[in-house]
């Protein structure tokens, strides 16, 4: 089928069911489209997300792995897209979320953007930012490979969730998150496939909604902070982009990392 898709998805004990279950809805409330969703259940997790995982779990096209030990996004992703790759006939895999909504035209509209670009290895989107307060914030991406590779040490070119890869260009084995990592895997990814000189672009059109609840800044520390820092130094030394701008830009964000959630929420509000 022409317009069939993979969707890898990973859910753990901390992600909300009701939030879950308004993730895959959206998917499956997908226009013009086939989805099969390959979910991973990264380590326990409680009754009420189960009993979500279970509804949908009477699905042919819902694809479940439980696996006892939690092992991170990274190792998840990668056996999601594992098994996509051995159950065959996909030639294209989307990324989602637990508590994300795509918008019913996401898919469609990828596989139209690749339709019209065969060229392009991998596709992401614009989205609309929503908070539990109810306000609404759109972000714009860049949609040039040029544009998003020259501002790679200063701006992850995707919103992760929004991605979908043409496997007709892109080879599966090279669609490999880093396990060793907690966190900025797909930083890592993106700069890996630019390096192996895979072409990248964004519809510059929200079509997704991406959740910020309370806790999105908070969480983000030392930890996150570090992680950060490593990784563009990681691009600047694949890339051969060691520049005294790139360097001073890598250590004001990592001091802005540590800053109090209020000064990262502004600064992530004006200056992304």
């Amino acid at each position: 089928m022409r317009n069939k898709v993979a969707v890898a998805m990973s859910v753990y004990k901390a992600d909300s069911p009701i939030y879950l279950k308004e993730a895959l809805e959206s998917i499956y409330n997908q226009l013009n489209v086939s989805v099969f969703v390959f979910l991973q259940v990264d380590g326990n997790i409680p009754k009420s997300l189960k009993s979500v995982i279970e509804f949908y779990d009477q699905r042919s096209d819902f694809l479940l792995e439980y696996y006892p030990d939690n092992k991170g996004l990274a190792f998840q992703l990668n056996r999601a897209i594992a098994r996509i790759g051995q159950s065959g006939g996909f030639k294209f895999i989307a990324r989602m979320d637990a508590d994300d909504i795509s918008l019913p035209s996401r898919f469609e509209r990828q596989i139209c953007f690749f339709d019209g670009n065969p060229e392009i290895a991998v596709v992401g989107t614009s989205v609309i930012e929503f908070f539990d307060d109810g306000r609404r914030f759109s972000k714009v991406m860049m949609p040039n490979h040029s544009d998003l590779v020259s501002h790679l040490i200063r701006r992850c070119p995707f919103n992760h969730p929004t991605v979908m890869f043409n496997m007709d260009v892109i080879l599966l084995k090279d669609v490999n998150y880093d396990e060793s990592l907690m966190n900025t895997q797909d930083y890592y990814l993106w700069v890996d496939l630019v390096c192996k000189k895979y072409i990248f672009s964004n519809i510059n059109e929200p079509l997704l909604e991406f959740r910020v609840d309370s806790d999105f800044h908070s969480r983000r520390g030392m930890k996150k902070a570090i992680n950060d820092f490593k990784s563009r130094f990681y691009a600047m030394r694949k890339l051969k982009a060691f520049t005294v701008s790139n360097v001073i830009h890598s250590f004001l964000l990592f001091f802005l990392r540590l800053s109090p959630p209020y000064i990262k929420e502004y600064a992530y509000k004006n200056f992304r």
